[in-house]
C-alpha cells in the first residue's frame, strides 16, 4: 500500500519544456462520462525507474499521483470514491495508477495544492450538456493552456544544422517523453475543438517529445478559445451500463473500507459521505 504525500501529474507538466529531467515521463488520464453523468478519471504516471526512487527517497519526493485519502479528498473534488493507489515497475519504468470515481461530471474539479504554500492550483475541470441526443463535454484544462507558452522563439540567427543539434541532444534527453489526455463520451465523438484527436467514443490529446519541437503546433494548442468535444447519441448497451454500475458499488464499498481503516490508524471514528448511485 502505498502511503506518500500528493502529487498531482498536472504539475509535472508545468516544467517539462525546462528541465531534461521531466522529460523521462509519461502520463495517461482519462475522463470517462456515462450517459448519466457519472464516470471515472483513471490516471496512470510512468517514470524511468531511477528517478522513482530519487522521488520516492528525497524530502520533497514521493509518488506523482495522489495516495493519501485526505489529499484525494482534498483535490479532487466532486468524486465519492478513488482506488487503491498502485505501483508496478515494467522494465525501466516505473508506473503509478490511481482512479476517482464521481456521480456528476459537472462537479469534478482536481487541483494541485503547493504543501509549503497551500496555495491550490485548479488542474482539470468539466462541463457537459445534453444537445439533442447527444452531449457536448467543455474541458478546461490549465494545464494544456500554459505548454506553449515557454517555448524558445526561433531568433533566426540559428542555422538548420544547430537545430537539428539542440533537436537531437533535446530528443535524448527527453525519451519516453509522452503526455495523453483522453476523454471518452457515451456516444461516437463527431467534433472536437482545441484538442487533437477523435477515435469512437474518445477524443484526445497526446504529446510526444517530437510535438515539443513544432513550435507552432504547440502555441496553437495553448491558445485554444476552448477545448470541448461533441459526441451524438448513447451507443452504452444495458448490460455496460449495469457492469459500469455494478464497478461504481464496489468502488464506494472499497472506498469506503480504506476510510474506515485510515482512520483506526489515526485514532478516529470512521464512515464516509454517500453521495451514491
Amino acid at each position: 500500500m502505498i502511503r506518500n504525500r500528493l502529487r498531482h501529474a498536472g504539475a509535472l507538466l508545468a516544467v517539462v519544456a525546462g528541465t531534461s529531467l521531466t522529460g523521462c515521463i509519461k502520463i495517461d488520464q482519462n475522463t470517462q462520462v456515462m450517459p448519466d453523468g457519472s464516470g471515472k478519471v483513471t490516471m496512470r504516471v510512468g517514470m524511468k525507474t531511477a528517478m522513482a526512487q530519487m522521488a520516492e527517497s528525497g524530502e520533497d519526493g514521493g509518488p506523482p499521483v495522489p495516495t493519501e485519502s485526505e489529499d484525494l479528498e482534498r483535490d479532487w473534488e466532486g468524486f465519492v470514491a478513488f482506488t487503491e493507489p498502485v505501483k508496478t515497475e515494467e522494465g525501466e519504468w516505473t508506473y503509478y495508477d490511481v482512479s476517482g470515481y464521481f456521480t456528476d461530471i459537472n462537479k469534478v474539479k482536481i487541483y494541485d495544492t503547493d504543501d509549503e504554500t497551500g496555495e491550490r492550483k485548479l488542474q482539470t475541470a468539466f462541463k457537459m450538456r445534453q444537445e439533442g441526443e447527444g452531449w457536448v463535454l467543455d474541458v478546461e484544462n490549465p494545464t494544456l493552456a500554459e505548454m506553449g507558452e515557454d517555448l524558445p522563439e526561433d531568433d533566426g540567427d540559428t542555422t538548420p544544422e544547430m537545430k537539428e543539434m539542440m533537436k537531437g541532444m533535446m530528443e535524448a534527453m527527453l525519451a519516453g517523453l509522452e503526455i495523453r489526455f483522453s476523454y471518452t463520451l457515451p456516444g461516437q465523438v463527431s467534433a472536437v475543438q482545441g484538442l487533437w484527436g477523435k477515435d469512437g467514443n474518445t477524443a484526445d490529446v497526446k504529446i510526444t517529445v517530437s510535438d515539443l519541437f513544432e513550435t507552432e503546433k504547440m502555441k496553437k494548442l495553448s491558445a485554444a478559445e476552448s477545448r470541448s468535444a461533441t459526441c451524438g447519441e448513447s451507443n452504452i448497451t444495458e448490460e455496460t451500463m449495469a457492469a459500469w454500475k455494478s464497478e461504481f458499488a464496489d468502488a464506494k464499498d472499497k472506498w469506503a473500507a480504506r476510510k474506515a481503516e485510515d482512520a483506526a490508524e489515526n485514532g478516529d471514528e470512521g464512515g464516509s459521505d454517500d453521495d451514491g448511485m
